[in-house]
């Protein structure tokens, strides 16, 4: 009967697939992955950095689709709104790891702007030429090459890249070092004009923010604050949660008007710190657990945050109780509030920006996006301009390709305008301007928006927005067009006068707007911001991006050194605007800053999508992946204890009968594998050049002599760590590979793959010797061995099933009736006694729990919650009395058994 029912999903048309999915169909979601992955994939390939990043990001897309296409009002659209997040997801990848996107090389008398401003002064032009010229030809093997071709031949980051064979990311990096080094050699560190022999570092102090309103100085409501932990480890813990680890996957930080607090959106709710000290203060709980956007209100009254069952809620920040809860709304593109206190404006998931009335709940209006087939669902920049009455936003108008899977490269849409800027009447949703381009930025007196645009002619095929356009927005005029940027604009910013724009494409640049003429030129800066009083300041980002100091361009002075945190660079930027104007107007009658602040800006654990892998070293200490390297946790104490292998992309960790602990990660090149113990390496071998689509963390065999990894394609490779030069190859799987489990004794690798089987390998041979017997074919997700090794199980979408490991036969199910279909992931206990499973996706999460059957009796003994999200890995404790879990909203869970089993 199941059968029936999988073919008759698969004969649907994609409207009546779709929607199925809408009302939370599992196996209709999983046919529409099927017939549109490969389309998905292309675009995250076209879109991100690394071969790991597509893999995380692609997961991430097919989540967001299943959260968000409920609200999909068009189902024809379907395809356009999936390309849309797909490259909304590409960006926000990499949102809170800013970089620097582009960069180009400088004729040499810029050079020595690389080293030290002074150095021109020091030597005479040819005699530094000659100095640099030997320096770099003398510089270390490793950054070398990149360093020669940059600076002495001037070539293009993008050339360097593609010359060398080197991601563009590793190629900046080689060119921070040879900076460094550059510096180090000509004894020239980066003080820039000002004394840092007295460098200090300064408590964290309240940054005011200048707003033409009245601010209300309020204290955020303190909501399940245990005054024993400062960490927030234990707030809000559900009954039977020992512990939390992580305060979820951040999507939004935003700063409180008055400068004294910051917000933090997570998938675990909404978090309040402090400035001054840096500490958690509040835990503010929202329904569905998750939280997806915020904006204060102009006089910081209110919060409004949108969740992620489409709702937006505005939240008094005295009281914590919502005010006003308006539904069927949501913020999964951004979310703004307007300086006059009327409105707040919401982007939704298929590229529609709503404005909707903030005292009374009602809609205001749609606004218009012209009438054309295809819109996309991204928006961004989305802002009020200052005095809050009118609306601008970039949205993105890319390529559709046909949903057609045999003419996936027809594109759909030829002749689509690409990024265009809106100015909105947010009234009546009425256009005021509209014109190609992004990086907007708003005149103090609303009266121009200027942003990047396209250069007349198209680089490589491609549109390149290396121009910057001003216009008038009460007569939709462009006043002033500049065109002398070389590459991408990445920032723009008026002068508090609006008779200058600053702009910078890494080299700072700023325009005369009457004239239409440069009046300055300042390399390596990013980030351009004016104060009040109407003084130039710009960032420059050090080491890893994770340091930016703050330069007064003009006077070359350096001002501040802010350590990024929370919220990535771009939180970490709207600090140093807030504390630059401090700074600036307390410092006033001073000729100069003698002392350089530094803020360091709290740093929290974050886990690699999906979701942190949990191992057990003993019985309260665990080990997980954190931010690029491992974590070590003390449960008993709720803490961290220790981190290693910081910067290194790890793709798994298990515990070696020996005690050892193997870790797996990529090298730096993100071109090889390395396989190693705590104390050494045990392995490196290169990734074979065909496989450029994984489907999953690598698994090692339970000897630590193997380690397998799938791909999207269905195949498997297998190394054997003592002979790493050419990899087994196992071929039969026609499509994505779910999950992979070695036999105890390492002889055997048992598979679970999308195309609806399970099989079994011979590690030695390569061959396939059989297959999990199914009454219907079906696709396990999740597989494991029993502790002793005599039995195998896996979920199959209705129930969990387990066969003997060594002949193969079913011995036992366990049903899951709706709503608790899918049971994923599954974890034995160490005894072997117990099996536990998490729940999928289900709408509202009411009915996400841990399960924990007793396998001989298959009764259901113990049931427990405390996650607003998928639990994507499950880990017993040695005895038996704790059970880890690594769950998608960006937390680690430890739950106390002793009182379940």
């Amino acid at each position: 009967m199941m059968r029936k029912e999988r073919v008759a999903v698969s004969d649907l048309i994609d409207e009546e697939l779709i929607m199925r999915v809408q009302n939370r169909d599992q196996e209709a979601f999983s046919e529409l992955m099927s017939r549109y992955t490969t389309r998905v994939w292309g675009v995250v390939v076209a879109n991100s950095r690394q071969q790991q990043d597509a893999e995380e990001i692609n997961t991430d897309i097919w989540v967001a689709v299943w959260q968000n296409i409920t609200d999909l009002r068009s189902v024809e659209s379907f395809g356009a709104w999936l390309h849309r997040i797909a490259y909304n997801a590409c960006q926000r990848y990499y949102t809170l790891a800013r970089q620097s996107q582009y960069e180009v090389p400088h004729e040499f008398s810029v050079i020595a702007e690389h080293i030290d401003q002074q150095a021109g002064a020091r030597y005479r032009q040819k005699q530094l030429y000659a100095d640099v010229k030997e320096a770099v030809h003398h510089l270390p093997q490793k950054v070398r090459s990149v360093a020669e071709l940059f600076y002495l031949e001037s070539w293009h980051i993008k050339e360097i890249a593609a010359a060398l064979n080197l991601p563009i990311g590793t190629v900046k990096t080689k060119l921070r070092e040879t900076r460094t080094l550059l510096r180090k050699e000509f004894d020239a560190e980066p003080i820039r004009g000002t004394n840092m022999s007295s460098n200090i570092v300064r408590t964290n102090s309240k940054i005011p923010t200048d707003i033409n309103k009245q601010t209300y100085k309020r204290r955020p409501a303190i909501l399940n604050v245990d005054s024993n932990d400062s960490t927030g480890n234990s707030w809000a813990l559900q009954k039977g949660v020992v512990a939390r680890f992580g305060k979820g996957k951040i999507s939004d930080v935003k700063l409180s008007p008055d400068g004294t607090y910051f917000a933090v959106a997570t998938g675990n709710g909404l978090w309040w710190y402090d400035l001054a000290s840096m500490l958690p203060i509040s835990l503010w709980e929202v329904p569905g657990g998750y939280v997806n956007s915020i904006d204060f209100s102009h006089d910081g009254k209110w919060i409004v945050i949108s969740t992620v069952d489409s709702i937006v809620m505005v939240m008094d920040v005295k009281t914590g109780e919502c005010v006003m809860q308006i539904k069927e709304y949501n913020a999964y593109g951004s979310l703004a509030c307007s300086s006059n206190g009327r409105w707040v404006a919401v982007a939704d998931g298929s590229g529609q920006v709503n404005v909707l009335d903030i005292q009374s709940g009602k809609h205001v209006a749609q606004m218009d996006r012209g009438e054309h087939k295809w819109k996309a669902n991204d928006i961004y920049d989305l802002q009020f301009t200052p005095d809050g009455t009118l609306l601008a936003a970039r949205a993105g108008n890319p390529k559709m390709y046909s949903n057609d899977p045999e003419n996936y490269d027809e594109c759909v849409n030829p002749d689509t305008e690409g990024d265009q800027v809106y100015v909105w009447n947010p009234d009546n949703g009425e256009v005021i301007i509209k014109f190609s381009g992004r990086q907007i930025a708003l005149s103090s007196d609303n009266r121009f928006v200027a942003a990047a645009t396209p250069a007349a002619t198209l680089r490589d095929g491609k549109r390149m927005d290396t121009n910057v356009s001003v216009w008038d927005i009460s007569n939709a005029e462009r006043l002033a067009h500049f065109t002398e940027h070389e590459d991408w604009v990445n920032e723009i910013t008026f002068s508090p006068c609006g008779e200058f724009v600053a702009s910078t494409d890494g080299i700072l640049r700023v325009w005369d707007i009457a004239t239409g003429t440069e009046q300055s030129v300042y390399p390596d800066y990013h980030d351009p911001f004016y104060s009040k009083s109407g003084d130039l300041y710009a960032i420059s980002y050090q080491g890893s991006n994770t340091s930016l100091e703050v330069f007064g361009v003009e006077r070359n002075e350096r001002i501040l050194e802010i350590q990024s945190g929370v919220g990535g660079p771009l939180f970490a930027i709207s600090l140093a605007m807030a504390y630059t104007t401090e700074l600036v107007d307390s410092n006033a009658n001073q000729k100069q800053i003698s002392e350089i602040p530094s803020f360091k800006i709290v740093r929290e654990p974050w886990f690699p999508w999906p979701a942190a892998q949990t191992i057990w070293v003993d019985d309260q200490t665990l080990v997980s992946h954190y931010n690029r390297g491992i974590a070590f946790w003390d449960v008993n104490d709720r803490c961290l204890k220790e981190t290693l292998f910081e910067d290194r992309s790890i793709g798994s960790i298990t515990k070696l009968p020996s005690e050892n602990i193997l870790v797996s990660h990529l090298d730096d090149e993100y071109t090889s594998w390395v396989v190693r113990t705590l104390d050494h390496i045990v392995s490196e071998f290169s990734v074979p050049d065909q496989v450029s689509e994984w489907s999953g963390r690598p698994v090692i065999s339970r000897a630590g002599d193997r380690i397998a990894a799938g791909s999207t394609h269905g195949n498997i490779y297998i190394w054997n760590l003592d002979q790493t030069e050419d990899p087994l190859v196992l071929t039969g799987h026609t499509d994505h590979i779910w999950t992979l489990a070695f036999s105890l004794d390492g002889r055997r690798l048992v598979s679970g793959s999308r195309d609806e089987s399970g099989r079994v390998w011979d590690v030695d041979t390569g061959e396939e010797t059989s297959r999990l017997s199914m009454d219907v074919p079906c696709e396990p997700m999740s597989i494991t061995y029993s502790p002793d090794g005599n039995m195998i199980a896996a979920d199959l979408e209705t129930e969990i099933r387990f066969w003997c490991a060594d002949r193969l036969t079913t011995i036992r199910s366990i049903s899951q009736p709706v709503p608790y279909m899918r049971t994923s992931p599954l974890a034995f206990s160490v005894c072997g006694r117990y099996l536990a499973g998490a729940t999928w996706y289900e709408k509202g999460y009411a009915n996400l729990a841990v399960r924990i059957w007793d396998v001989a009796s298959c009764e259901e003994v113990g049931l427990i919650t405390g996650h607003t999200s998928t639990v994507t890995y499950l880990s017993f404790s040695p005895n038996g009395k704790l059970l880890s879990g690594g769950c998608r909203n960006g937390t680690i869970l430890v739950w106390d058994l002793e009182s379940v089993l």
